[in-house]
Order: C-alpha cells, then sequence, then structure tokens
C-alpha cells in the first residue's frame, strides 16, 4: 500500500530547483531499492520535464508551481510531475509533431522512450503527467 515511506514529494517553483529535486529523487529510488538506472532515468525525466514546464509554462508572468511526486511500488516507480500552467499534454504533443529531426522536441521524445508508460491528464485546471518506470 501507499504509505509516507514510500512517497517522495517535492516542489518545484524556479529553475535553480530543478537539480536539487531531481538528485533527491534519485536518492529516494536508490533507497527502495531500485535499480540504478531507475533512478538515474527518474532523475533525467524530472529536469527535462521541469524544465520545459519552466521555458513555456512559467513565462506568462503568473505564480506558477510543479509538484513532483514518485511512488515506490514493489515493482514499479510512478513519477507525477503535476503543474498549474496552461493545457500541454507532452504525449499528445509528440503524436502531433512527428519529426524526422533527431533533436527535435529531444526532451520530450527521450523521455517517453525510457518509460514504461506515459499517461496525461488535465483535472481542475492542473496538467498531471504519470509516467511508469
Amino acid at each position: 500500500g501507499i504509505n509516507d515511506e514510500n512517497l517522495f514529494n517535492q516542489t518545484i517553483t524556479k529553475q535553480e530547483e530543478v537539480i536539487d529535486v531531481s538528485k533527491k529523487a534519485s536518492d529516494f529510488c536508490k533507497e527502495h531499492g531500485f535499480e540504478r538506472k531507475t533512478g538515474m532515468y527518474i532523475a533525467l525525466a524530472i529536469e527535462e520535464m521541469a524544465n520545459n514546464i519552466i521555458s513555456y509554462g512559467f513565462s506568462d508572468g503568473k505564480a506558477h508551481s510543479i509538484d513532483i511526486r514518485i511512488i515506490a511500488d514493489d515493482e514499479k516507480a510512478v513519477l507525477r510531475i503535476r503543474d498549474n500552467c496552461q493545457n500541454f499534454d507532452p504525449v499528445k504533443y509528440l503524436e502531433l509533431h512527428q519529426s524526422d529531426d533527431p533533436v527535435a522536441h529531444i526532451g520530450i521524445r527521450m523521455v517517453m522512450k525510457l518509460v514504461k508508460d506515459a499517461k496525461y491528464e488535465n483535472s481542475l485546471g492542473l496538467n498531471n503527467l504519470l509516467l511508469t518506470l
């Protein structure tokens, strides 16, 4: 079941916090017995997606935050990235922006290749991206 010990919660409100939160997330995965690469993938996903959200979503002059949650299950880690920026579905975005250019949307594309499953929903005006590793 889910309890406080297998939950990781951090909030990012500015660019400078991204690396610190991704490092803490990686450490959390290690402490919960996940393979080293799972922690690396989670850290990478946080960095890529948070930087993307900050670049595009924080530019409207309003106050924004990104909530990072990891649920450590027995077999898998689920990373939830939630933000209060404009609607943005990275899963759909990639489907709509197929490109032969290897560097186009490289961050989002790389993250989607690393995860077993990606789900997006917008609920109560919040973007929720669930990535299963």
